[in-house]
């Protein structure tokens, strides 16, 4: 009798600890449903706080059920190996390292890119990895994200033009040290349209450069979320939203025969460099000066723009 109960109880044990086992054990995988504008890099950044070639074949080993990891829809179901490491601890390293490549996370329209200067223009997708010397143009109605490693993030509007110069990091010869500390440098050739830019602030040692260089002028910053745009005949604006950028007014170079010019005079700097502060705008004219810093207000037609690309930074910097 006594054996049939111990046997009893031992089933109920062992009946109790599978009925806890969905609860004790953690799962292997996240599951994550589609919303719109989503796309399998842009929840990777989030999620693992990066994104690489080598991640994206994971992700399509454990999504045989996805035709095309490229161009998924809301409402898909996505599955995402859960990561040894935390996406915070993740995303700490990936900020105090150089960025050296740039992903697209989000397209919309006609996008297209080339690697590299001597190649055609092809049609871009989201997920693809882009290098320093690539090249990025929107047509109408169309817009794309690019996100940096280092979680910088670059947004075109339509009618757009756009190449990644340099990525990496530089040895920075001023540090106190005096063998010079790592720093990166991140430099674009922003030639029409408008660009909505997120800088990450460098966390590590050396002092980071990023650099935005439109026709007659030069944006750096660091830390700093602001948006420029280049009309068709050269002049260009800057609007600051978050930090400290310094425009350096750039003369276009003139080809021709040589004429006459006065003697060297002193410009001061301040005639050609100008600190924009949070909420100015400043322009600068097509022979490369740039104006007075003034207060600036969002126009009725650009808030939609504003609006997305402030909804995209939140959303990006939330993990999940």
């Amino acid at each position: 009798m006594k054996k049939c109960q111990h046997e009893f109880v031992l089933a109920l044990c062992v009946v109790g600890i599978f009925a806890l086992l969905p609860w004790l054990q953690k799962p292997a995988k996240k599951v994550l449903v589609v919303r719109k504008g989503d796309t399998a890099s842009f929840l990777a950044i989030r999620y693992y706080g990066f994104f690489s070639d080598s991640l994206y074949q994971v992700l399509k080993t454990n999504n045989p059920h996805v035709a095309d990891l490229n161009w998924i829809e809301p409402g898909d179901t996505l599955y995402y190996p859960i990561p040894a490491k935390p996406a915070a601890a993740v995303r700490k390293e990936q900020v105090q390292s150089p960025a050296t490549r740039a992903v697209i996370t989000f397209l919309d329209g006609q996008v297209q890119y080339r690697a590299r200067s001597h190649e055609k223009f092809a049609a871009a997708r989201p997920n693809l990895i882009l290098l320093p010397g690539a090249e990025v143009t929107t047509g109408e109605k169309s817009r794309v994200e690019m996100v940096l490693d280092d979680h910088s993030v670059l947004r075109l509007a339509a009618n757009s033009q756009l190449k990644i110069v340099q990525l990496g990091p530089i040895t920075d010869k001023s540090a106190t040290s005096g063998k010079g500390a790592t720093a990166s440098q991140a430099t674009f050739d922003f030639l029409l349209g408008a660009v909505w830019t997120k800088v990450t602030k460098a966390m590590g040692g050396g002092r980071s450069r990023y650099e935005l260089k439109l026709p007659t002028a030069i944006a750096g910053v660091q830390g700093t979320v602001y948006r420029a745009a280049v009309a068709s005949n050269g002049e260009a604006s800057v609007r600051v939203y978050e930090g400290l950028v310094q425009v350096r007014g750039v003369p276009p170079q003139r080809l021709g025969p040589p004429v006459q010019v006065p003697g060297p005079t002193q410009i001061p700097m301040e005639t050609w460099v100008k600190l924009v502060r949070a909420n100015q705008e400043l322009t600068v004219s097509a022979d490369g000066k740039p104006s007075e810093p003034r207060r600036s207000v969002d126009k009725p037609q650009d808030r939609d723009w504003v609006n997305w690309n402030q909804q995209r930074d939140r959303e990006l910097d939330a993990t999940i």
